[in-house]
């Protein structure tokens, strides 16, 4: 039970964090390229509108550091996170596909 009332929150985190990623996109390459805050303000500003909610979906699906690392590899971690859901969606469906044929047989 407790899979079934998390799963949603856990896609919705996944759609903000891809939407995050489809406006940081945008912002950066398109809307403002090669522009980066020069004050702290403006790095706060910034950081609070073009990447709030990639942090956010980030936030709430996995644990993020302050390392560069991390930050370049949360895309990675971004696609692990869909796939395991993708994957574990098809298990639940073949093992509810399966009981019926258990019970019948029984």
């Amino acid at each position: 039970m407790r899979d079934r009332s998390v799963r949603p929150w856990v896609w919705a985190s996944l759609i903000l964090q891809f939407l995050g990623y489809l406006f940081d996109a945008v912002w950066h390459g398109l809307l403002s390229p090669g522009v980066e805050p020069q004050t702290m303000g403006e790095m706060a500003r910034h950081l609070a509108t073009v990447h709030l909610p990639l942090y956010i979906g980030a936030a709430s699906v996995m644990d993020t550091h302050s390392a560069p690392v991390a930050g370049s590899l949360s895309f990675i971690g971004f696609l692990v996170v869909v796939i395991a859901m993708s994957l574990s969606r098809r298990g639940r469906r073949r093992r509810a596909a399966e009981r019926p044929s258990a019970r019948r047989a029984a």
